[in-house]
């Protein structure tokens, strides 16, 4: 499903946040788009030059490894990416190293060769790749015949990574050759501020993208890497970066830190260091209730059930008003992300008959509820997460559940009434229904019901009637919801939590169905 959500209006509360901080920590949840919303918002900066490393690739590596892997990828970007700006002393080596390092860069050999070496070097046939290496350096050797430049120093630096293990001082040779090739991008890069023309060099940002994907040693140390420089006076970021920012769930690093370190450690005295104020929340759940309906409306339903193809009549579908409302309340409690309610679309079910308790036979797509938590189940990819789900749910109160569903446009009272609808087939004890059900024969006819949920601890009123559906043979059983009266105070009208209700139907279903 390709929809773009436009995030726009979170521009100006970065763009105030990206001025006023060095260091940020930009947080959010897996597939919420933190890293496509960088990169558009960067696209319309001007006047800043981007490095952007993904640390997720030195998995493989050894702990003591990262600074020079981050070393490894910043040089990567500025030989190919600013390669004139940062004016390399020999042109002609320039352009081979330009084209070599672009090269391995593009093939992804840097993390694999470390590892190949290493096999190699253990079980004695590192022969074959030693040739490999020592080729690359004759080639480069050839090259540099008269002195010592600015590029030996880089190739020096690549060989050693690619041949020998460990890490050099933090403000070694190379680190400080990075600051000078920044100082340079700055120079060298410059916009117009204002009408007048008047040239600003731009700032060097340096992103560090999905760090909480990275093994909980590899996460602790880049930000330790980073913390060095925090508080000198002649430099505050790493390698004199203007802005460095983390892009992580800062939730997600609490919770590895607290299983790294006991959950009596002080997270927060640990992570302030690394952010100039506050962390700064990308938060699209609530842009995403605007485009619910279009997810819906692309989703593909089982076949025996009306489709959300029909914008006339998609409102007054249960399965549509019940799944919007609950998708909106995941969004509100941060249950639910973007590429989970894209990434799944087409939701087919095996029908089957189901044993509710009745005499009748029922099929399972013949209820509402079955098709919703279907749909969920997919999302959430299990039975037992997607319960863990709706029991987190039921700590929302009504009010803000019910606030929710005014975005199905129809009035609270018949939103939550579908729902009850809905949940009752479930709830209810058919042996003390099915009897007088024998009287009703035609559409027309109805029966007023009164029936104790002594495990919700209500009475519940509702009517029954007949209903015909042309997928199925025979007269199946429609429920009308009115009223729920507290048991232990007879005749006090109650509203129950909807939660409650959708979480005590899931394990009813569960139980009788294969869901």
């Amino acid at each position: 499903m390709n929809i773009r959500i436009n995030t726009e209006s979170i521009y100006e509360p970065f763009r105030r946040h990206f001025s006023d901080n060095e260091r940020i920590l930009f947080s959010g949840n897996f597939g919420t788009g933190k890293s496509t919303f960088l990169s558009e918002y960067f696209i319309k900066r001007t006047d800043c030059n981007i490095f952007k490393i993904y640390p997720v690739s030195y998995s493989v590596s050894q702990n003591e490894d990262i600074f020079e892997l981050i070393k490894f990828d910043i040089l990567f970007t500025l030989i190919e990416d600013f390669t004139d700006e940062i004016e390399l002393v020999n042109e002609d080596y320039s352009n081979i190293l330009a084209f070599q390092l672009k090269f391995l860069f593009q093939a992804k050999w840097s993390p694999i060769l470390f590892k190949l070496i290493e096999l190699a070097d253990k079980t004695g046939k590192g022969n074959a790749l030693q040739k490999i290496l020592d080729e690359v350096k004759n080639q480069y050797t050839e090259f540099n015949t008269k002195f010592k430049n600015e590029e030996d120093d880089i190739y020096g630096y690549m060989y050693q990574q690619y041949t020998k293990g460990g890490s050099p001082r933090e403000n070694d040779l190379v680190s400080q050759l990075i600051k000078e090739l920044l100082l340079r991008v700055k120079k060298n890069t410059t916009f117009s501020e204002n009408e007048e023309g008047e040239q600003i060099e731009k700032l060097n940002i340096l992103i560090i993208d999905d760090l909480d994907r990275l093994d909980p040693e590899h996460i602790f140390r880049l930000f330790n890497i980073f913390s060095v420089n925090f508080g000198s006076c002649d430099i505050i970021n790493k390698f004199g970066f203007d802005r460095i920012i983390f892009v992580c769930d800062i939730l997600n690093i609490r919770e590895i830190y607290a299983h790294r370190y006991g959950r009596k450690t002080d997270f927060e005295g640990y992570i302030d260091k690394f952010y100039s104020s506050s962390p700064f929340e990308f938060n699209t759940n609530f842009i995403l209730h605007k485009y619910l309906k279009e997810i819906l409306l692309g989703y593909t339903l089982p076949h025996q059930v009306p489709q959300f193809k029909e914008e006339n009549n998609v409102n007054y579908n249960p399965v549509y008003i019940i799944l919007k409302a609950t998708l909106n309340a995941l969004l509100a409690a941060k249950k639910i992300n973007l590429r989970s309610l894209l990434n799944n679309n087409d939701f087919q079910i095996n029908e089957e008959i189901i044993n509710t308790g009745s005499k009748n036979r029922y099929y399972n797509v013949q209820y509402p509820l079955f098709i919703v938590f279907s749909i969920l189940k997919r999302i959430y990819d299990s039975s037992d997460y997607l319960r863990e789900i709706l029991i987190d749910l039921e700590h929302l109160d009504k009010e803000r559940f019910r606030r929710q569903l005014d975005y199905t446009r129809i009035y609270d009272d018949d939103s939550y009434k579908v729902l009850v609808d809905s949940c009752l087939p479930f709830l209810v004890d058919y042996k003390d229904i099915d009897p007088k059900a024998n009287d009703l024969r035609y559409t027309s006819d109805q029966l007023n019901l009164k029936q104790k949920l002594t495990y919700l601890g209500v009475v519940a009123e509702f009517k029954m009637m007949t209903e015909r559906n042309s997928s199925f043979r025979g007269i199946s059983y429609a429920f009308s919801f009115e009223k729920f009266y507290d048991i232990e105070e007879d005749g006090k009208e109650v509203e129950l939590n909807p939660f409650t209700l959708l979480r005590k139907t899931f394990d009813r279903v569960i139980s009788i169905t294969t869901l």
